[in-house]
């Protein structure tokens, strides 16, 4: 209700500003006097009582339209300029969601996107040997191997988990609690060791390639991750970066 009454209090402020820079102040000193006198135009005392309330309302109503016109002209300027900012200040990029809705420990990454994002100003590569490469290219595949070892039992199937304990097909259904628990726990397992056995490595052969140029935006958004489902992805993009690298 506050609100409300403030709104109504801009309006009226507003609709004021607007009939005094139409008439200007003379125009409306004159004007709110007729009003108060019942005088606004001489024919006004043989006007009936009806129509003088008539044409106190249309005025109203017109200090209210242009007030409301005014009221709302600021708003959308203010809203235009605040939104010209920002697209100059630029944004980063994108909605980004790591996990899988089965697990609870999942990672989401959200940054704002307005306008256009500014360019990454990288430094100036290092230079580097034929070897130094050669070296770089196989460090990046034995690091995306070692992830794929460490991942085996990440996501599996749940017909591979009831496999595993020996769950026949007919009981399926009835022990598919088990089978989550222990799906999510092997998962758990796994993500366990990509971080303690491979995340270092991948973060220490990220910052070589980059040092040495060979890097890109699809593997700074997923090299540091911590979940499986990105880890799995941290894989692709390490040999895929591998096949880029001259030697």
């Amino acid at each position: 209700m506050q609100r409300l009454w403030g709104f109504l209090a801009a309006v009226l402020k507003e609709g004021l500003v607007g009939l005094n820079a139409a008439l200007g102040w003379f125009g409306s000193a004159v004007l709110m006097a007729g009003l108060v006198a019942g005088l606004v135009v001489p024919v006004v005392v043989s006007l009936s009582y009806w129509l003088t309330v008539a044409v106190v309302l249309a005025l109203l109503l017109a200090v209210v339209v242009t007030g409301a016109y005014r009221v709302w002209d600021k708003a959308d300027k203010e809203k235009d300029q605040a939104v010209e900012a920002a697209k100059n200040a630029g944004g980063f990029k994108v909605i980004s969601i790591e996990g899988n809705p089965h697990f609870s420990n999942n990672e989401m990454r959200i940054t704002t996107n307005i306008g256009t994002p500014p360019s990454v100003v990288r430094p100036e590569p290092m230079p580097s040997a034929p070897e130094e490469r050669c070296k770089l290219r196989d460090d990046l595949l034995v690091v995306a191997a070692s992830i794929d070892e460490a991942l085996s039992t990440w996501g599996e199937r749940r017909e591979a988990v009831a496999e595993q304990l020996g769950i026949p097909a007919d009981q399926f259904m009835d022990q598919l609690p088990r089978i989550r628990e222990m799906r999510e726990q092997r998962s758990s397992q796994a993500e366990g060791r990509y971080n303690a056995d491979c995340r270092p490595g991948v973060l220490e052969v990220c910052q070589r390639a980059r040092a040495f140029g060979f890097w890109d935006d699809d593997i700074e958004r997923c090299y540091d991750t911590q979940l499986g489902a990105g880890a799995q992805v941290v894989a692709r993009e390490l040999r895929r970066l591998a096949a880029q690298i001259p030697v």
